[in-house]
């Protein structure tokens, strides 16, 4: 292993050294698809579609908007005892399935929604993968680890921007060729998760918006959430 040793020694036990060896694959996979939702999605609908704002807006705020669903994909993973990095692998063949279909379907209608909902769905994995993370890394490696996966992440995402940044220069009419590589990219991370052994028993129900009890049980998450609303509120700067 090029990584260090303590991190890659014999002594981490098999589950987690697998889960290692497939998350740093996931990785590259992860950073391929980075940009898509931020940059060229958009830069294929402005300059291939001739997309409206409404369109713009739409595809610019599906990935955060994805974010509302982690509740409930969370109350499935319990709810049918589903191991979270199988729930993620689902959710990532669902996402490369609509990429796929926004890549052979030559509409804008199609380009829109279809990529808008692929984003959406890749961002409801977020809180999986957080679980998953809990359950198959050690407490006093996990940030260590997940720093390297997230720093592969990083760089694979830059050298994937920069060359997909080249290659549609000029070649817009092509763009196809550029979703179906992010599809192929959600299907090789569904393929990897569906491998991550599963650490610990299942997650135990609870309600759908249980999650939201913490917000008056945790002062520490409640004071940060009001900070960051009086922030907000400060920042807004008036229409007229």
């Amino acid at each position: 292993c090029d990584w260090s040793s303590d991190v890659c020694s014999s002594d981490l036990p098999e589950e987690v050294a697998k889960t290692v060896r497939l998350e740093r694959l996931r990785a590259i996979a992860t950073g391929v698809f980075e940009s898509a939702p931020s940059t060229f999605l958009l830069l294929i609908l402005v300059r291939a579609f001739n997309g409206t704002n409404a369109e713009k807006s739409m595809i610019a705020a599906a990935y955060q908007s994805g974010l509302i669903l982690t509740p409930l994909t969370l109350f499935l993973t319990r709810r049918f005892s589903w191991a979270p990095s199988q729930s993620m692998a689902l959710l990532f063949w669902l996402a490369s399935a609509l990429y796929l279909l926004a890549a052979v379907i030559p509409s804008r209608d199609a380009f829109v929604v279809l990529t808008s909902l692929g984003s959406l769905v890749v961002a409801a994995n977020s809180p999986l993968l957080t679980t998953m993370m809990n359950s198959n890394y050690p407490a006093e490696r996990r940030g260590l680890l997940y720093s390297q996966n997230n720093s592969i992440k990083i760089g694979t995402s830059v050298l994937f921007g920069t060359f997909a940044g080249w290659a549609l220069s000029g070649r817009l009419a092509y763009y196809q060729v550029l979703i179906v590589v992010y599809a192929a990219a959600l299907a090789a991370s569904a393929l990897l998760m569906w491998r991550v052994p599963r650490c610990g028993g299942a997650l135990a129900p609870r309600p759908l918006l249980g999650c939201f009890k913490h917000i008056g049980a945790d002062r520490i998450l409640r004071d940060t959430l009001d900070r960051k609303s009086t922030r907000l509120n400060s920042s807004h700067i008036p229409l007229s």
